[in-house]
């Protein structure tokens, strides 16, 4: 019988509350600290927009990501891949029901998905088409929710 081995689990990470605090009054001295800057930031993002956690630690696996140029990776599907990981512990654990991904990207999914969810909200108008498709959603669930609320459109 062949046997399969999982991959083990990281345990610990990046303390993004000491990176964002050892990053908040950067030295800016060359073209190489702005590159780290951004790098920093980018890890940052990643950690707690695209992939949080329940321990508020981002993930080492995403610092090779780093090295290359990345808007080329389907972030997409791994968006999609770490809120199905998430949902999957929910299921394993049985009952403690605590999400943990970018709830901006499922909220889009369904409303996308399933159109019972936005008979009341879109009010006769079309889905939004605006790129990314998250702020035309934004838009659509402002007005709906908070409508003396207006968004600055960016030029």
């Amino acid at each position: 019988m062949l046997e399969v081995k999982s991959k083990p689990k990281l345990k610990g990470g990046v303390n993004i509350q000491k990176l964002l605090k050892h990053f908040e009054r950067p030295e800016v001295r060359s073209t190489v600290d702005v590159g780290i800057l951004a790098k920093a930031f980018i890890f940052y993002s990643l950690g707690i927009i695209l992939f949080p956690t329940r321990s508020r630690t981002g993930q080492p696996h995403y610092l090779p990501l780093l090295a290359e140029p990345i808007h080329n990776y389907d972030w997409g599907s791994v968006v999609l891949a770490h809120i199905k990981s998430d949902m999957g512990g929910i299921v394993k654990k049985q009952g403690k029901l605590n999400l943990c991904c970018f709830s901006l990207a499922l909220t889009v999914f369904a409303l996308e998905r399933f159109p019972s969810l936005t008979q009341g909200i879109l009010l006769g108008s079309n889905l939004p088409t605006e790129l990314p498709l998250s702020l035309g959603w934004i838009d659509v669930l402002v007005k709906y929710f908070r409508p003396s609320i207006k968004r600055k459109k960016a030029e």
